[in-house]
């Protein structure tokens, strides 16, 4: 009779074991997917922003309305947005994607964004790109307006 006590008070207190494993296990992955799209977002616009900062012309396919006047952002205030972002990834980026993203503030370029992009493709998917700056990088006028 105690065998068939101590086995049922072992399988009840694993199955509470079991539930709160499974529960912090849920909760962890919850906060994973959580942050994983909070960085996705965040990469995205920061990526939108260099883009323009880097031509201009791309402002008419981007909607970037400055909150305090209602009007397109100007350069200036993608670089400001920029810089005033910069600070904030420090709290969620790693390494790699602030070091890149520094560089591109300090020197805006082709190649930075590109380091920047890649730094962050990999925050998201832990995967390195085999493709190179090179490969990356769009050549010339690669695609040409017909007018």
């Amino acid at each position: 009779m105690e065998d068939i006590i101590t086995i049922l008070t072992t399988l009840g207190l694993g199955s509470v074991l079991g539930y709160f494993i499974k529960y912090a296990l849920d909760k962890k992955k919850e906060v994973y997917n959580s942050l994983y799209k909070l960085n996705e977002e965040r990469y995205k616009n920061i990526l939108s922003h260099m883009v323009i900062v880097l031509n201009d012309e791309y402002t008419k396919f981007m909607n970037h309305i400055d909150p305090r006047t209602g009007n397109q952002m100007t350069h200036d205030d993608h670089v400001d947005f920029l810089n005033a972002e910069y600070f904030q990834t420090i709290l969620y980026a790693p390494d790699n994607v602030l070091e890149a993203l520094k560089h591109f503030i300090e020197k805006p370029n082709e190649e930075n964004f590109i380091r920047t992009a890649r730094a962050m493709r990999h925050s998201l998917w832990n995967k390195k790109s085999k493709l190179q700056i090179n490969e990356l990088k769009l050549a010339n006028k690669a695609l040409q307006r017909t007018r």
